[in-house]
């Protein structure tokens, strides 16, 4: 997903260099024009993409680290019952 990013990242600037130069040729130009409309809507959609694979890539990270609590949380709860059930007090007898 990370190498994913990367190639929209470098898209999205090439995209955006584009249409910097569009912009500062002669606009009026039917064909400029079109150009420029078509360079501006796939930006928007490939900023689109890198959001959402922004919210993706956040909600694994929370679910990779709320994993990762639970289970340090039930390895401390099971060290904690075995301790308490093989710890007896020093001279008792039974």
């Amino acid at each position: 997903m990370r190498e994913l990013l990367k190639r929209l990242e470098l898209k999205h600037a090439d995209l955006l260099i584009r249409e910097r130069m569009l912009r500062n040729s002669d606009t009026y130009h039917p064909l400029i024009a079109r150009n420029l409309k078509q360079i501006r809507s796939q930006i928007k959609s490939l900023q689109i993409q890198i959001d959402m694979i922004d919210v993706l890539r956040s909600i694994e990270n929370e679910f990779t680290r709320e994993r990762n609590d639970s289970s340090a949380t039930k390895k401390t709860e099971a060290v904690g019952r075995q301790s308490s059930g093989v710890v007896e007090p020093f001279g008792s007898q039974r």
